[in-house]
């Protein structure tokens, strides 16, 4: 019995069907461009790929003058699509510019004359700041506030809307905008005239190249229902 036992085991396993478990398909790599702009909407896309298990989110923050569709398949973008633009954009939301200023501009509701007197040097007692060429955030002000003229060669530049951040608090004189989105409970933003505030109000979109499948789709179906930040 002692020899029959090994045997009748071995003959046993060998009748056993194999279970073959067919391994998960491999996530999807999605890769999402975002301008400095838009880091505040940066966690509603970590949200949504973790609620969107077939794909792996890579995310690349970078100004942009117009989606690169060859380094990202989808494209966080403030403001309307860049001329000529040819994909399809899906709304997200809205942000806005606000400004913000020392006491000089607390008297009332501030006008775009009286920001592009600032801005061109007429009005020199304050310090405006703005952002490098290229970015969007300056796109949209010099177009609604500047209307073509050319800021005053005494303004300086922040890289991007932390940096603006740091500077403005850091000086009574000084003057700047950056998006609502990136206001703390301590920066209270000064009060713009309701024509400025309509035209400083933009759309937040996601673009991609061409109508969205599989993980995409169920990617960005995500991000329009997401809080906003």
């Amino acid at each position: 019995f002692r020899l029959l036992l090994p045997l009748l085991v071995l003959t046993l396993a060998a009748c056993t069907p194999l279970t073959v478990e067919t391994p998960p398909p491999a996530p999807q790599v999605m890769r999402v461009s975002y301008p400095p702009t838009l880091r505040p909407w940066v966690e509603p896309l970590h949200e949504c790929a973790r609620q969107t298990p077939e794909i792996a989110l890579v995310t690349e923050e970078a100004w942009r003058a117009a989606p690169d569709f060859e380094a990202a398949d989808l494209t966080l973008w403030f403001g309307e699509p860049p001329q000529g633009f040819a994909g399809a954009a899906y709304p997200l939301g809205t942000d806005e510019i606000v400004l913000l200023a020392g006491d000089a501009l607390r008297s009332g509701p501030v006008t775009a004359a009286r920001l592009q007197a600032i801005y061109t040097g007429a009005e020199s007692n304050l310090q405006p700041w703005t952002y490098p060429k290229g970015s969007d955030l300056r796109a949209i002000f010099d177009a609604v506030v500047l209307a073509g003229a050319d800021p005053s060669p005494d303004t300086l530049i922040a890289p991007d809307p932390a940096a603006m951040l740091d500077a403005l608090t850091a000086d009574p004189r000084a003057v700047g905008y950056l998006p609502a989105s990136w206001l703390t409970a301590d920066v209270q933003p000064a009060a713009t005239d309701p024509a400025l505030q309509d035209a400083l109000t933009q759309p937040v979109l996601a673009l991609t190249a061409a109508e969205p499948q599989g993980g995409l789709r169920d990617f960005l179906a995500c991000l329009q229902g997401t809080e906003r930040p």
